[in-house]
């Protein structure tokens, strides 16, 4: 607004001004005009000079002056006074480009300017030619309508500008309360979910789609986001509590009972002591598994190397197949194929596919594996014909610790982490995995992973 207001005045000063020196040229030129050359170069001013009344009004005044600066003709109107001509503007002024300068006459500033007037000296033998100029008409007009223009322009520019600043600041204030309602809201949801520590709370939708309404949705999504992973934490907190509780009880009551029977056969005492130590195996592959999820939410890397992974797969398809006599275990296609990655996790990821599918397929049943190429991945397939898995249970499975009804009854000793680990040794190395199931008919898992090239 300031900046405006400057302009403005300054624009208006010379436009103002511009129009004084258009008047004084005019007035300038009217008497030029009408004076015409006579006499000679010894003439002391060789112009004849009309009366300078009728040139002259209430804020007009007009004067002559000699080559030298001298005042021939005197301004009518103010007698005894005349317009001050500086000696430089006198210097300045040429024929065809007048000087223009403020001075004051009577306590008043006017607009003053000086025409040099051209003469031609010469005689009969010579060529004309164009010496200094033969005098000087000075024409000053009175500023004081300009002054007066230019005060009430000040004032309106004061005065509407800071009118203008306070409506702005005032529209300011409202549109920027009222744009950042949302964002003090979300202030304060954020600091009650600190105090409370829950996700419960959440910001009222908004119905415009600006960015305020997209900040109030994406906070949305991600409390809800937020609150899943608690939920998430917290089942994972409860499982890891259940299933690391059961192999403990059977220990402390395999030892409690060791300590209060002493004349237990010693056969029974080897029972007892295998027990518990199949229960210790057992835990220590629950926790195992638990550290690999941990790591995998801390967000570590696997190790890259080149590994060949078909001597992954037949090293699982020749270690399962002397423990897998109860099924058809085979092996349809192996293609050589080498990938980037970790090779020992590689290894857990393909004996969990193999290992699930070989222990959910009741006696008699088959397993087959299959391992090509198919443009840049690497594709492992393993197809059994098992119990499957129902529909509302596939895409739960990679949860942790989720195990189907039909899961449990079949295999009561698992933990339901292998294909939540599974799914992390995947993503790490840029692959896929997926499930397809029929119940009663069997599951097929298919393996893709980059291809080294």
């Amino acid at each position: 607004m300031i900046a405006l207001g400057i302009f403005v005045y300054l624009s208006m000063s010379r436009v103002t001004e511009n129009n004084l020196e258009r008047r004084i040229t005019g007035t300038a030129q009217l008497l030029i005009a009408v004076m015409t050359q006579v006499g000679s170069a010894s003439s002391q001013f060789p112009f004849s000079v009309p009366p300078l009344e009728p040139l002259e009004d209430e804020d007009t005044v007009v004067q002559v002056h000699g080559a030298y600066g001298n005042v021939l003709v005197p301004s009518p109107r103010l007698g005894p006074n005349e317009i001050p001509m500086p000696a430089w503007a006198m210097t300045a002024a040429v024929p065809g480009a007048p000087v223009f300068y403020w001075t004051r006459l009577e306590g008043t500033g006017y607009l003053a300017g000086i025409f040099a007037l051209a003469v031609e000296y010469g005689t009969v033998q010579t060529e004309p030619y164009v010496d200094r100029p033969g005098g000087y008409v000075v024409v000053a007009r009175s500023g004081r309508v300009r002054a007066e223009t230019l005060s009430g322009l000040l004032n309106t520019v004061i005065i509407g500008g800071v009118a203008s600043i306070a409506a702005a600041w005032l529209m300011g204030w409202l549109t920027a309360g009222a744009a950042l309602r949302p964002i003090r809201e979300t202030i304060q949801t954020a600091r009650a979910i600190a105090r409370s520590r829950g996700f419960v709370r959440k910001l009222t939708p908004r119905k415009s789609r600006d960015e305020l309404g997209q900040m109030v949705t994406a906070f949305n999504e991600m409390l809800k986001s937020l609150e899943e992973a608690q939920a998430a934490q917290q089942r994972f907190v409860a499982d890891a509590s259940h299933e690391l509780r059961a192999p403990l009880t059977v220990i402390r009551g395999n030892l409690d009972l060791l300590e209060r029977a002493r004349d237990i056969p010693p056969q029974e005492q080897a029972e007892i002591v295998g027990a518990a130590r199949a229960e210790v195996e057992r835990m220590s592959c629950l926790v195992a598994d638990l550290l690999s999820l941990a790591r995998a939410d801390s967000g570590m890397h696997l190790e890259r190397a080149e590994v060949e992974l078909d001597s992954v797969v037949l090293e699982i398809y020749q270690h399962l197949l002397a423990s897998s006599n109860h099924i058809r275990l085979s092996l349809s296609h192996l293609e050589p194929l080498r990938v980037l990655g970790d090779r020992g996790r590689l290894r857990q990821l393909v004996l969990t596919l193999v290992d699930n599918a070989v222990r959910y397929t009741p006696a008699g049943g088959s397993v087959t594996l299959s391992l090509h190429s198919k443009g840049t991945r690497a594709v492992l397939t393993v197809a059994d014909t098992g119990i499957g898995i129902d529909a509302e249970d596939l895409p739960r499975v990679f949860e942790r610790f989720y195990r189907s009804e039909r899961a449990r009854e079949m295999d009561p000793g698992g933990t339901g982490l292998g294909l939540a680990i599974a799914r992390w040794i995947v993503d790490d190395h840029g692959g896929e995995v997926d499930l397809r199931s029929t119940p009663g008919r069997g599951t097929t898992a298919t393996l893709r992973l980059p291809l080294l090239r």
